[in-house]
């Protein structure tokens, strides 16, 4: 078979989409699974939307585990 934008032979088929690739389209390489361009775009975004996720949940975990900062020490009594 033949890639329809390069008439090239199909090398590969992208992992995402099934998209066939000939070796002009292959955008990006995993070992032996292959992606195309426009899929490797979309799993950039998911990529990085996932990772701004990770920081904002340890931001809140952070949070949560650290000492109040602002004690109120006029709140004590003294002896």
């Amino acid at each position: 078979m033949r890639c329809q934008q390069h008439s090239k032979d199909i090398v590969a088929v992208c992992q995402w989409c099934g998209k066939q690739l000939c070796k002009l389209c292959i955008k990006k390489t995993n070992g032996k699974k292959a992606y195309c361009t426009q899929c490797v775009g979309h799993i950039g975004d998911l990529v990085q939307k996932k990772q701004v996720e990770i920081i904002k949940r340890e931001d809140e975990l952070e949070k949560k585990n650290r000492p109040n900062e602002y004690f109120n020490f006029s709140a004590l009594k003294r002896p």
